[in-house]
């Protein structure tokens, strides 16, 4: 198979745009703190930790981890259809994609209604206090996540033939996307999973 010199460039770049990295790996030094931070305190009241996390829907937490598998596999299939100069299924990939994410956050609205409504108090459980702010940090992240499917959907659906600039935006806000998925991964495990 023949590679031309703009295929091998296109190989050997970072997906996306230098400085949107740094954005990334800045965001996940902070979560990663916050990870240690909550573990560190963890340790330190494990038996309210655990009873506390006892409290928490796990089938929430799976559905919206299934939600976010989903919605970063119809993320990375809406770039190929682009680079392959499919603008239309791309649309309908990142479509896909936003409405993986606001299932997302209406099963977390739910899931922090059901709480609000059972009286959970943030302030005297340390735990629930991570969760509120971890999550509530993550859900934020969503939210700024959708702001770029819908533009990533619009630069789709205006033409037939995206420019590398477009292309390096979709690159830019797949990953971002990809790492929504990744921390809600850890969460999951840190928050509704480990035990004991």
């Amino acid at each position: 198979m023949n590679i031309t010199n703009s295929e091998q460039h296109r190989e050997a770049r970072i997906p996306g745009e230098a400085e949107f990295w740094i954005f990334i790996m800045g965001d996940l030094i902070i979560f990663s703190v916050l990870f240690i931070a909550f573990m560190y305190n963890r340790s330190l009241n494990l038996e309210l930790f655990n009873h506390s996390q006892a409290q928490l829907n796990q089938v929430y937490g799976l559905i919206n981890t299934l939600v976010l598998l989903t919605s970063s596999w119809c993320v990375a299939y809406g770039l190929l259809a682009a680079r392959f100069k499919k603008t239309e299924v791309a649309a309908r990939f990142y479509r896909f994609a936003f409405l993986c994410g606001l299932v997302f956050c209406g099963v977390k609205f739910l899931e922090y209604s059901e709480k609000i409504y059972s009286e959970v108090n943030i302030v005297d459980n340390v735990f629930y206090l991570y969760y509120f702010a971890l999550t509530g940090v993550h859900l934020l992240h969503v939210t700024v996540g959708l702001i770029c499917l819908s533009v990533m959907i619009k630069r789709c659906q205006n033409t037939k033939s995206l420019q590398e600039d477009d292309i390096q935006f979709l690159e830019g806000g797949g990953v971002y996307w990809h790492m929504v998925d990744i921390l809600w991964i850890f969460l999951f495990f840190i928050i509704y999973l480990i035990n004991g």
